[in-house]
């Protein structure tokens, strides 16, 4: 299933945006680095487009989420001559503005061709930075998510059997950050998961418990994507029934995305 169908509103939201601008603000403005607010269209999705008097130009588009969710960003550049629009790199940076993506140089987005990128995000200050575009529009769209899963093994979340979770890896959060999941077999029956993710790098997952040894077992590595999973055991990926017992489940960036984030869903049941 692709990232489309897991988050049908915040993709939605962005692509009804008016992105596409012809007619674009005339606030031009000198070399240097400047910082503008951006607004929220009829669609809800904060957006700015603006002309630039120099290439030379860095826009930090400020904006403010109310709380943990997903965040969609795209844009484009415009020919300033026929208007023709392409792709641009945009960053996403915290309220110091400190950049939050797996680049140096930002995110390729393209709006026109329906290129969005995907952040996990905590409640707070945001910018959208821009640099060395004349002619050019921004867009964001959020979608809240709740967020509460447990810090650690021993303070594990307990999800309740065909109940849907959801939790956010923020971006700008420490790398090695864990969330942590329990639920508890009372039979000897095959385990089925069903789980998601979204954003800007791969989210791991793994499962640990009396069917298996104490270093558990990786479920899979997801970005943008979700999967079903039968009673995982390693390579094999057997449909085994498991042992009764607790078991737990840990959520973590892939080591090498150590910038990553995004958000993430789970759900378990015995079959």
């Amino acid at each position: 299933m692709g990232k489309r169908k897991i988050f049908c509103k915040v993709w939605k939201t962005l692509l009804a945006t008016a992105l596409l601008v012809t007619a674009l603000g005339a606030g031009a403005s000198a070399a240097g680095t400047k910082t503008v607010d951006m607004s929220r269209d009829a669609n809800g999705a904060y957006v700015y487009a603006g002309v630039e008097a120099d290439y030379d130009t860095t826009v930090y588009h400020r904006f403010t989420v109310p709380s943990s969710g997903l965040l969609a960003v795209s844009g484009n550049q415009f020919n300033t001559y026929s208007g023709t629009a392409y792709g641009l790199s945009v960053s996403l940076c915290d309220s110091n503005f400190r950049p939050l993506d797996q680049s140096s140089y930002g995110a390729y987005v393209n709006a026109s061709a329906s290129d969005i990128e995907f952040y996990g995000v905590s409640a707070g200050t945001y910018y959208l930075k821009v640099s060395g575009e004349k002619m050019y529009s921004v867009a964001a769209a959020f979608e809240k998510v709740s967020d509460k899963a447990g810090t650690s093994k021993a303070k594990a979340k307990t999800i309740k059997q065909k109940k849907v979770v959801t939790g956010v890896l923020a971006a700008g959060e420490k790398a090695k950050k864990a969330d942590w999941y329990k639920f508890k077999v009372t039979k000897n029956k095959k385990l089925k998961l069903e789980i998601a993710a979204a954003g800007n790098g791969y989210t791991e997952f793994y499962l640990y418990g009396p069917s298996y040894s104490k270093k558990g077992t990786r479920i899979d590595s997801l970005k943008n994507e979700s999967g079903t999973y039968f009673s995982i055991n390693g390579l094999t990926r057997k449909k085994l029934k498991v042992k009764p017992g607790t078991y737990y489940i840990r959520v973590k960036r892939a080591s090498y995305d150590k910038q990553g984030s995004g958000i993430y869903s789970i759900k378990w049941q015995l079959k």
